[in-house]
């Protein structure tokens, strides 16, 4: 893949603690990007249906947090922090948080929009993750005549 142009960027991605939200968090460190590594930690309480074992917001912390140590391990940048995307407020608490930790936010990337799509039918994570940089490139305008955002 050509130079998407990444380098130095900070990038926020939602659900990044499994699949394609883990992939694309790991594809864009690859180019150089520093990632905020969200996840959400469901309350069983809140689930409908059956309950979610206590432990579960456990495992999402930690393997969100696991996929930042990754990244770090590779040589990039990156943080792990618990969002609730439905509370109006945390968006701006996210980016704030981003931007104290890592720099300016360019791009942001919202993973359950991605995997609610057919995406995640057609091709695995890693592959997708590939397609959502080259989007969030400068490159991304040789294909649409413009560059895609991502937020």
């Amino acid at each position: 893949m050509l130079d998407p142009g990444l380098n130095g960027r900070v990038a926020l991605v939602t659900g990044a603690n499994q699949g394609i939200g883990a992939a694309t968090a790991r594809a864009l460190a690859a180019h150089g990007v520093a990632v905020l590594v969200t996840y959400l930690r469901l309350d069983p309480r809140e689930h409908a249906g059956e309950p979610y074992p206590a432990e579960y917001g456990q495992v999402r912390a930690a393997t969100a947090e696991q996929v930042a140590g990754q990244i770090r391990d590779d040589g990039g940048t990156a943080e792990s922090v618990e969002a609730d995307l439905a509370d109006p407020a945390v968006p701006a608490l996210l980016f704030d948080r981003a931007e104290t930790a890592l720099g300016w936010v360019t791009p942001a990337v919202r993973e359950q929009a991605v995997a609610g799509s057919a995406l995640r039918h057609l091709a695995q994570p890693d592959e997708v993750a590939e397609v959502i940089v080259l989007l969030a490139s400068h490159q991304a305008r040789y294909i649409t005549g413009q560059v895609v955002r991502m937020s």
